[in-house]
């Protein structure tokens, strides 16, 4: 028997060692397969961990960007109070009769300029410091996966504080002188007895628009960055961080989300001096819900301006110019809080446009890729 089984062996040696190679190949190979399978297995559950992790801190970042900028806005709210102060002139008005006409003229001036004030600033304080947080969240997630420490807090107090103040003080004072400048020469041409429809309001605002474009939207970093700031500062990746915000805030991009938040804070702002072409009900004013005189428009709402439906054809009603001044600077002089959301008031000029940059999506979306470049 043994014989045989020699024998049977001998003859069908080459087919044994043959299955036994390929019996051992596809062990090995089923063995690689898994390892591999697990390698690649680990490696999507740690591209997700990360992924996770950068996203919830990215959020967070956001979360603490929106708490900045509502910190912020009522600082920059009295700031602009003060620099286009109109509480003189409104008391000087209620006592010297000699110069009203000139106050009344000078009047018209701030209370445009300050409601264009409102619009750029607003602006550029949630777009310069959605990159200047992201810049700094960005770093500090790199930070942690390579578990160094290059941003050290002084250098995020001193970044942080180039910036912000720069914006509030000097970058804010050279914001106003350029819009006053411009407000000036296209209000000269409009007198205070001048009727004015809602599309003539619009068409001034885009005639300030169109004046200031060139000596705003072009340098957009004057306002934001002190000149040269990135070149002057002792630690080395500070430098580096000011000049990588100034790429960005030099960018194309930048340049024309700013001009869209422009032109969509002008949009908030005819929006709410539409509200005063149409009387309001019981005499109330619509600013703060008193009783205080509003411009009326009782004889605007003849039969002639009337829609089908009755109801009142806004673009047919026009109210003189001294009617307007009023409120628009009113608008501007509500104070803005930020307790709560219950306090930003849907009138109140400065909520309606810092709530509106806040939730703009293309300013997220810049966020976001700022963020995603600098923490890889």
């Amino acid at each position: 028997m043994f014989s045989r089984l020699r024998n049977f062996v001998s003859r069908n040696r080459r087919k044994f060692i043959v299955g036994g190679i390929v019996v051992a190949g596809t062990s090995l190979a089923v063995r690689y397969a898994q390892q591999r399978l697990r390698e690649y297995q680990e490696k999507q559950v740690r591209e997700f961990l990360e992924k996770t992790r950068r996203l919830q801190h990215f959020e967070s970042t956001e979360k603490t960007t929106d708490q900045a900028i509502l910190g912020l806005m009522p600082g920059l709210c009295d700031a602009i109070t003060k620099l286009l102060d109109t509480d003189a002139i409104l008391a000087e008005l209620r006592t010297n009769t000699e110069r009203k006409l000139d106050l009344w003229e000078e009047l018209k001036y701030l209370a445009f300029a300050k409601c264009t004030t409102f619009v750029y600033a607003t602006a550029l304080l949630v777009a310069s410091l959605r990159v200047q947080l992201n810049i700094i969240g960005g770093y500090l997630y790199k930070d942690t996966v390579q578990s160094e420490a290059k941003i050290t807090k002084e250098v995020q107090t001193i970044y942080n504080l180039l910036l912000i103040q720069h914006l509030m003080n000097d970058g804010l004072q050279q914001l106003v002188k350029v819009i006053s400048s411009n407000v000036e020469k296209i209000m000269k041409s409009h007198s205070l007895k001048e009727k004015m429809t809602l599309s003539d309001v619009e068409q001034i605002f885009w005639s300030i628009q169109t004046a200031i474009e060139k000596d705003i939207n072009k340098n957009l970093v004057q306002f934001i960055l002190p000149s040269e700031v990135h070149r002057n500062q002792q630690d080395e990746f500070l430098n580096k961080m000011l000049s990588d915000t100034l790429d960005v805030l030099e960018c194309g991009d930048f340049i024309d989300l700013c001009e869209s938040c422009f032109n969509n804070g002008f949009s908030v702002v005819t929006d709410k001096v539409a509200d005063f072409f149409v009387e309001p009900q019981n005499g109330k004013n619509k600013l703060n819900g008193n009783t205080e005189a509003v411009p009326s428009t009782s004889k605007a709402t003849s039969e002639n301006m009337l829609l089908a439906n009755g109801h009142v054809n806004i673009n047919n009603i026009s109210l003189p110019l001294a009617k307007l001044i009023p409120i628009m600077n009113a608008l501007t002089t509500q104070t803005f809080t930020n307790n709560s959301a219950d306090n930003i008031k849907p009138n109140n000029l400065a909520a309606s446009l810092i709530s509106l940059q806040i939730i703009n999506t293309n300013i997220k979306t810049l966020a976001a890729n700022v963020y995603e470049v600098y923490s890889n």
